[in-house]
């Protein structure tokens, strides 16, 4: 008789909550999803962004909490009250979260619709108004019913304020600005001097009006709205949001490649301030009864500026500010990221190196560089190495402590750095028709190697001193068995012109290469042979690692992790809090502890092999059920997933060991 042991019986689920998911932030902290909108009052603030993200923070921007609201859709806008405790969340899918107790609590509120919501505004908590793709709505029931409000004009609104309950304004897509001054009753449409969309407008009580939006346009009323005239010369960036202090207080816009721009409520000059980030920033407030003035945007990033002569902007939340390209680490507590940023609008770019000691916790900067790092390999707790762009190879020999540059025969963009012990390496480049060097001395000295096909080559890797792979562009990959003296180009069945990123192996026997349009590649003969795998996703994939030659990861754009049990033949998508940001590299030091890196500075760590729930547990009416083997006969499994869909979850697969 057959037995059936559910001995591995793991239900692949998706939940929309940070607090559970088997992936967390260790940087940025407390999280590096985007925010697309700030609102601070005082000391008390609170933003929110893509993956349902919301922040809090009670200390003026100093430490910030996820709050879990229970969605993973992108949120646009927040409307918190300066005194009362009301406030307002709007986003994607039509999407409406109500408070009614300064954020203790939020609440799901039923819009009537599907559409994408961007913008909400009321007056100190009362006469809310909602407006979205081609639609406004409006309540008086602080949101039990919202009522959509009619209007001769269809559009794009953008973003929406309030003047008093009844006047009410709205920007949009091709330059539109209209109002209504009978609660929406009838509606004027106001001719304006762009046909840019309009991301932002701001009502100032003294009749000054402002909007902002694409290819840096301001617009600027100061006769309540009936004529508009353009303050700014078109920048080229978009900018994304813009707002005045008071009647006769500063101004600001921001938007695109970290611009801000300051000016005056009735001054059409505008000035660009130093950010000291090239990130998106889509939302800029004031801080209420205080004096500060806070932005929001790309990566997570908060920026504060104290409203003083000589103040700067200087980032609030932990992070470094540069794309991780590569992370790894010599056990589950050392660890070294590499990678870098631009430093200006003509590509130059900055490196960095970052070293932990407890597991990621805390990143400490070893090395500031004047070109970005694109790869590491670490050998033990004591060496390491790292290469970049023109040619930089940098090597620890000392836990990273102090770092030396080794002389490199070539001035290229290096992309790939693999040791099998401390004396032979190899490296290879995306420039110069891929060239490709290699050492026997630790660094020494460096040989080059041909590449029999001149294409750029993005990932090495060796598993002993005589076999080793390297992949690139036009669907290469190269072999060798004699350390690199000869490489040879292995046909494939994949389609030419794929660009192929990267290359684990597990024996000399068993590996796997990915790269572009979710392309795998598996061979179980020492890479003669290969065979295409189906990935699941079209998006491209940049890393994969296996700690044995069962279980592996791969991490690719948007946010992409694949996970494999079965050897690389099937994968499911693995849930993480990363919203939409490229993820670059994936280590793990065992089948439970891993971390992966990715753009705006993304490491993230899992404890359980980056499972919602710890394997060996399947879950029954949200319960945590561990298996045990008990001898049993079973013939019948009846498991009941109706309380995950309600909970966000949905079943990806079951995996299940059948024992006879």
């Amino acid at each position: 008789m057959k037995k059936i042991i559910p001995f591995s019986f793991v239900f692949f689920l998706v939940l929309s909550s940070f607090a559970q998911n088997g992936w967390r932030w260790q940087n940025p902290y407390p999280q590096g999803n985007g925010l697309n909108s700030i609102v601070m009052n005082g000391s008390v603030g609170w933003a929110v962004g893509t993956l349902g993200t919301v922040m809090h923070t009670i200390n003026q921007g100093h430490d910030w909490e996820v709050v879990d609201i229970g969605t993973t859709e992108t949120l646009n806008c927040i409307y918190m009250a300066s005194v009362a405790e009301k406030g307002w969340i709007v986003g994607n899918n039509g999407l409406v979260y109500f408070t009614g107790n300064g954020g203790e609590t939020w609440e799901k509120q039923n819009s009537g619709t599907n559409e994408i919501l961007y913008s909400v505004s009321a007056i100190e908590g009362n006469c809310p108004w909602i407006c979205g793709n081609d639609i406004i709505l409006k309540t008086y029931d602080e949101g039990e019913t919202w009522n959509k409000v009619s209007s001769i004009f269809h559009s794009r609104f953008y973003a929406i304020d309030h003047k008093d309950c009844s006047e009410v304004w709205i920007a949009g897509k091709d330059g539109l600005v209209i109002n209504t001054t009978d609660a929406g009753v009838t509606w004027q449409s106001h001719a304006t001097p762009t046909s840019r969309d309009l991301y932002s407008i701001d009502i100032v009580d003294n009749g000054d009006y402002r909007a902002c939006g694409y290819a840096g346009t301001i617009i600027h009323s100061s006769d309540n709205g009936n004529t508009w005239i353009k303050e700014n010369e078109n920048s080229g960036y978009a900018l994304k949001n813009i707002a005045t202090k008071g009647i006769v207080g500063e101004a600001y816009a921001v938007g695109e490649d970290g611009i801000i721009l300051k000016g005056l409520y009735s001054d059409p000059n505008w000035n660009l301030v130093e950010s000291g980030t090239f990130c998106t920033l889509n939302d800029v407030c004031f801080q209420g009864l205080f004096h500060g003035v806070y932005v929001a945007g790309q990566y997570g990033i908060v920026l504060r500026k104290e409203d003083e002569a000589g103040a700067e902007f200087e980032i609030m939340n932990e992070r470094c500010n540069y794309g991780m390209n590569a992370v790894a680490f010599a056990n589950k507590n050392k660890g070294w990221a590499v990678g870098g940023r631009s430093i200006d609008l003509s590509g130059n770019s900055k490196g960095v190196v970052l070293q932990t000691t407890d597991g990621g916790e805390t990143w400490e900067t070893r090395q500031n560089l004047s070109k970005a790092m694109n790869a590491i390999d670490v050998i033990d707790e004591s060496h390491v190495w790292a290469v970049g762009r023109e040619g930089l190879i940098l090597h620890t020999s000392n836990g990273g402590e102090s770092w030396s540059v080794s002389p490199s025969p070539i001035d290229g963009t290096l992309m790939s750095v693999c040791f099998v012990d401390e004396n032979n390496g190899w490296i290879v480049s995306m420039s110069n028709w891929g060239q490709m060097i290699h050492t026997q001395n630790g660094g020494l000295s460096w040989v080059q190697q041909a590449n029999p096909t001149s294409n750029p080559l993005y990932d090495v890797f060796f598993i002993n001193q005589n076999k080793g792979w390297a992949v690139g562009l036009d669907s290469t990959i190269l072999r060798t068995t004699n350390g690199g003296q000869t490489w040879e180009r292995v046909i494939t069945n994949a389609s030419e012109g794929y660009r192929f990123t990267s290359v684990f192996f597990i024996d000399e026997m068993k590996g796997w290469v990915v790269g572009i349009y979710g392309s795998i590649l598996l061979t179980e003969d020492g890479g003669l042979t290969w065979q295409e795998i189906n990935s699941g996703t079209s998006k491209t994939l940049n890393s994969v690692y296996f700690v044995d030659d069962k279980n592996g990861w791969i991490t690719g754009a948007q946010g992409t992790i694949l996970r494999s049990l079965d050897g690389g033949y099937t994968w499911i998508n693995q849930y993480n809090p990363v919203a939409t940001n490229t993820l670059t590299s994936i280590y793990f030091n065992d089948l439970l502890t891993g971390w992966f890196s990715g753009e705006g500075g993304s490491i993230l760590r899992t404890d359980n092999g980056g499972f919602m729930h710890p394997p060996d547990t399947f879950w029954k009416d949200n319960l945590g059920l561990p298996i045990n083997d008990n001898e049993e006969t079973q013939s019948i499994i009846d498991v009941n997933v109706e309380g995950f869909a309600r909970e966000g979850y949905y079943l990806t697969g079951v995996e299940l060991y059948i024992d006879s």
